[in-house]
């Protein structure tokens, strides 16, 4: 990530059953902060670039994969095509990417307009992520 931008703040590493797809080993999840001047659709071809360099292979949709690197969002207009959407559509229903987002942004606003730490004391998603990893 230090390749294309300036890393901010990173969250603990969370492990979570799977999505989509359940019968593979659990996830590790985290959230970075990213400082870049790429535009979301050159960081994006970067961030996939830097998932096959680590061995990232599509084999099954929601399937076992190395490595999953999203965008969330980023500083910007909303932005909805086929390839990328910003905000990520389904963030508030993840529970392995709201407790690390909560991590480096409690106050982070949703696409609802709620924020990350309002979603999470609901408690809906506590028994789904395990912090395993504080400092990587």
């Amino acid at each position: 990530m230090r390749k294309i931008g300036e890393v901010r703040t990173q969250s603990p590493v969370y492990e979570t059953e799977p999505w989509g797809d359940a019968d593979q080993a659990a996830f590790l999840n985290a959230v970075v902060v990213l400082e870049s001047s790429l535009r979301p659709f050159r960081l994006l071809r970067k961030l996939k670039r830097f998932e096959l360099e680590l061995g990232r292979l599509r084999t099954r949709r929601w399937g076992p994969r190395v490595i999953d690197l999203d965008i969330l969002d980023w500083q910007g207009e909303p932005l909805s095509t086929s390839v990328l959407t910003i905000p990520h559509p389904l963030m508030e229903e993840r529970g392995f990417v709201l407790r690390p987002l909560c991590d480096v942004d409690k106050e982070f606003k949703l696409p609802s307009g709620k924020t990350v730490f309002d979603i999470l004391r609901t408690g809906s998603f506590d028994k789904q992520v395990q912090r395993v990893i504080e400092n990587w």
